[in-house]
């Protein structure tokens, strides 16, 4: 059985499961944010927050999210922002992950990826660094952000899954996520329904 320290969030005083689904809205799928619909997203949100769960897995499209090397998508991230106050208000934890390559079956790559090996190519590893750093910069601080997620679908991305990949697979964004605003990465309750972004 895999070992997982942080299983339980901290919720309204009281341990709980985590108990979650990866999320896209029905408006855009993997390109919600280039897509955003507030009002269904907020919908959408709610309706998981009526069923119980207390946490979603979202995924910051790196095709949308950055656009040109050292490049963010400011619509991107401006949308993400929206949907972690939505999350906010609907009681609703979130995980982002950072490097989404892979996804529903698909294989999403960004048009300056130039034939790179995405988990050796130290150009490239620097370049989701630095994007990592960016998210984490941005959003660490939410209460929204309950943990974070290297990557997604990773062999079928890039690869490959030999104990180097493994290592290049945990660089992007380790140094910031793990530091984050408050000095180290840890598990967050999900805020309580009708709680404000901030607050």
């Amino acid at each position: 059985m895999t070992a997982r320290p942080l299983s339980t969030i901290e919720l309204r005083g009281a341990p709980q499961v985590w108990l979650g689904v990866n999320f896209w809205s029905r408006v855009g799928g993997p390109r919600m944010w280039t897509a955003f619909d507030r009002d269904v997203v907020r919908r959408e949100l709610q309706v998981l927050a009526d069923h119980g769960l207390n946490v979603t897995r979202s995924f910051f499209f790196l095709p949308d999210f950055m656009p040109a090397p050292d490049t963010l998508d400011e619509a991107c991230c401006d949308r993400y922002a929206q949907f972690l106050e939505l999350s906010a208000e609907s009681g609703l934890g979130t995980i982002p992950t950072f490097v989404v390559g892979h996804m529903s079956g698909e294989n999403w790559d960004v048009a300056w990826r130039g034939g790179r090996d995405v988990y050796a190519d130290g150009w490239l590893l620097a370049q989701q660094c630095w994007f990592a750093e960016q998210m984490a910069a941005r959003f660490g601080g939410h209460p929204a952000v309950v943990g974070w997620l290297a990557s997604n679908g990773v062999s079928l991305y890039g690869g490959g899954h030999g104990p180097s990949t493994r290592t290049c697979i945990r660089r992007p964004g380790s140094s910031r996520a793990r530091a984050g605003p408050a000095g180290r990465i840890r598990a967050r309750a999900p805020p309580r329904s009708g709680s404000r972004a901030g607050s």
